[in-house]
């Protein structure tokens, strides 16, 4: 049993590490980069969006599912405060949360979700086909890991929060694990930064 936590933990810290090593580091141009893409998908009001759907406005973006059992809450509940502490600055961030899991992150269960954590964050889900896309885009490491029965498979993915500018381009990325305030305090400066 406890060479099975290990194995899983080592596996985790891989699927986290992998996509920081692939993006480069948070002060990289964005034309050096090659994260991010058009996207058509479905929020969890109902409503057909698309990537242009956010420019305009600064993005903070994380991939996950619903029924993940640790690191989403985590990575959300951060975003949460990430928000509030921008807003204090009077600075809007705009959360995107994007399901990995289509399958049963229906448009309603994926209200219910985002809304426990803030009204701020926006959830999207669409096709396999179009989370697969929009995934590969974003270079997110994930694979379906089966349960004990059909219904109760997870989802091993890397957790990582990337920063998307007004334009909608790669401005770097934060660890999942980072803390609210240090998250804040460098996306107000990559946002003054890209405003001057």
């Amino acid at each position: 049993m406890k060479h099975l936590f290990f194995k899983r933990v080592a596996v985790i810290g891989l699927l986290v590490v992998l996509p920081l090593l692939l993006a480069g580091n948070a002060t990289a141009q964005s034309s050096e980069q090659n994260i991010g893409g058009s996207y058509s998908l479905t929020d969890h009001h109902g409503q057909p969006v698309s990537d242009k759907s956010f420019l305009g406005a600064f993005q903070i973006v994380t991939f996950g599912y619903t029924f993940c059992p640790d690191v989403c809450p985590v990575t959300l509940t951060t975003l949460s405060q990430i928000i509030d502490l921008l807003e204090a600055r009077d600075i809007h961030l705009q959360a995107i949360f994007i399901t990995l899991d289509p399958e049963r992150d229906t448009v309603d269960q994926l209200a219910g979700y985002v809304g426990h954590f803030h009204p701020k964050i926006v959830g999207l889900t669409g096709s396999l086909a179009q989370i697969q896309q929009v995934a590969d885009a974003y270079r997110v490491v994930h694979r379906r890991i089966a349960g004990d029965d059909e219904a109760t498979y997870h989802i091993e993915h890397s957790a990582v929060h990337y920063l998307m500018d007004a334009e909608g381009q790669y401005a770097g990325h934060l660890d999942y694990d980072v803390s609210p305030e240090t998250a804040a305090g460098e996306i107000a400066a990559l946002i003054r930064a890209h405003q001057s």
